[in-house]
């Protein structure tokens, strides 16, 4: 393989449609033989890789890679270890490809330490990925995908990441703390979703008020439903959000309906003594164990208990 013109280290990584420096690099063009040996260069980081027309992954990436472009490449999936060996990579590009969760494995982004910068735009995501890297990544992009909601904890121990964008996708809420080791987020992207400003908001708003980062600029953050509220962004919402700690008023009898409701197992009614009605013939009674069953009393044809004619009285001699 050949980089023309010019000559690069790391030939190897050449493919007929990646690009290193700004020169194409063409596969399957024999190299000429060296009449004298190169000098020897000290170690330096391997040019940025940009890749267009691919399909998938290019293998046999140089580990001293740092910046990886596979932007509108059609990618549909990424296998296991599709990253792997590449401990220096800090900025990785996937936007325009067709990449869904069930189609990336697991350890796609974990073995990326290094990872400083992550772009999975305009693909066709559900939830952010798993095991995305941590430690040092400082911009995360997740927008115009189809996300409709975000596990707990996706952004957990992401304490240096600065900016994150989650526009254009289907979100209608956020699990509570998803924010909370964000402490130095700067720019949050949240616009074109259809955010439902109910109880299930009001702890966003209790943070961008008293517990998010000074100085951070959050975009597009307004509710779109009910449609009272539609419009208004969630961070100046007052009093529809205050009450929604206190439980509301139960209805009018409510409170009959509970009983025996919330008991230990074992503690409620025995059965057959509940408030269900009888079924079956209307004279055999719950009685309790070891008794003789018990009739019901006999009705007068008006409903009123029938009374047993009393015994004549006894002569007196």
């Amino acid at each position: 393989m050949l980089l023309a013109p010019g000559h690069l280290p790391h030939a190897s990584i050449c493919t007929s449609t990646c690009i290193a420096r700004g020169w194409a690099l063409h596969e399957a063009v024999q190299a000429p033989q060296l009449t004298t040996t190169p000098p020897l260069l000290p170690a330096a980081p391997a040019p940025p890789v940009y890749c267009n027309d691919r399909g998938s992954v290019p293998p046999g990436l140089p580990p001293a890679l740092e910046e990886l472009r596979l932007d509108d490449n059609r990618i549909h999936t990424i296998p296991l270890r599709a990253f792997e060996g590449l401990p220096a990579l800090r900025r990785l590009v996937l936007d325009g490809n067709l990449l869904a969760n069930q189609r990336m494995a697991d350890d796609t982004f974990s073995r990326l330490h290094n990872l400083s910068e992550l772009s999975l735009g305009r693909n066709a995501l559900a939830a952010p990925p798993a095991n995305l890297p941590r430690a040092r990544l400082r911009r995360l992009s997740l927008a115009a995908n189809a996300i409709s909601h975000v596990p707990p904890g996706a952004l957990a121990r992401m304490r240096v990441l600065e900016r994150l964008d989650l526009s254009d996708n289907n979100l209608s809420t956020l699990p509570r703390g998803l924010f909370d080791d964000l402490g130095s987020l700067s720019h949050l992207g949240l616009r074109n979703n259809p955010w439902f400003c109910g109880c299930n908001l009001a702890w966003l708003r209790d943070w961008l008020r008293r517990r998010a980062p000074p100085g951070l600029e959050v975009r597009g953050l307004l509710c779109q439903a009910p449609a009272r509220l539609r419009g208004l962004p969630v961070g100046e919402l007052r009093g529809e959000m205050d009450a929604c700690g206190t439980p509301a008023p139960e209805p009018p009898g409510k409170d009959r309906e509970k009983e025996g409701a919330g008991l230990p197992q074992g503690m409620g009614l025995p059965e057959g003594m509940g408030p269900t009605p009888l079924t079956g013939s209307a004279s055999q009674l719950w009685t309790p164990p070891g008794r003789p069953p018990r009739s019901a009393p006999k009705l007068e044809p008006g409903g009123t208990p029938r009374t047993p004619p009393h015994p004549a009285p006894t002569p007196q001699v």
